[in-house]
């Protein structure tokens, strides 16, 4: 079961990962001119699975805190069943983004 009330604390990970990847790519490969184009495209793709992870975060699952605090359990299923859509698109999203990045290389 997940513990809404710890779940607040996930978002921090949207920050830290893009910054500690955006160092290595300044700092250890030189800047984003000596990057693959698989590399830009996992990149992309993790720029949008954050955006849609924010939305879900910020937009739906706050409705549905406030209507499952209300009692209004018929509107809190559909605010769990928007997240569900967007966190299901989150991991046809990182599969994807697996591919992509287990095959880069080979095809680069």
């Amino acid at each position: 079961a997940v513990d809404l009330a710890t779940w607040d604390d996930d978002p921090a990970a949207v920050i830290l990962l893009p910054v500690t990847g955006y160092w290595m790519i300044l700092n250890v490969f030189g800047g984003f001119g000596s990057l693959a184009l698989y590399i830009h495209i996992m990149q992309g793709v993790g720029i949008l699975m954050m955006l849609i992870f924010l939305h879900a975060f910020f937009a739906p699952y706050r409705r549905l805190k406030q209507t499952v605090a209300a009692g209004d359990f018929a509107a809190a299923g559909k605010h769990l069943a928007l997240i569900r859509k967007l966190i299901g698109l989150n991991l046809i999203l990182g599969l994807a983004l697996i591919v992509v990045a287990s095959s880069g290389r080979y095809l680069a």
